[in-house]
């Protein structure tokens, strides 16, 4: 069995995938990335066009979800 990933409170799971520029259908979340502060990047993948979007987050997620 491999064990279950933790996923840092700054990951906000229920995050809507943003759209494609190029081609409109929904994008797929690609990497997140940890970054200090309880700040994350979120980045997406087009699986048709292959187009990437990035996400920043501003602000910081802690316990309680606020």
């Amino acid at each position: 069995m491999f064990p279950t990933p933790e996923w840092g409170p700054a990951v906000d799971r229920t995050t809507v995938a943003p759209q494609c520029p190029n081609c409109g259908r929904p994008m797929h979340l690609d990497r997140v990335v940890l970054r200090t502060g309880g700040l994350s990047d979120l980045t997406f993948k087009c699986g048709e066009c292959w187009v990437t979007e990035l996400e920043t987050s501003c602000t910081k997620r802690g316990a309680g979800g606020g």
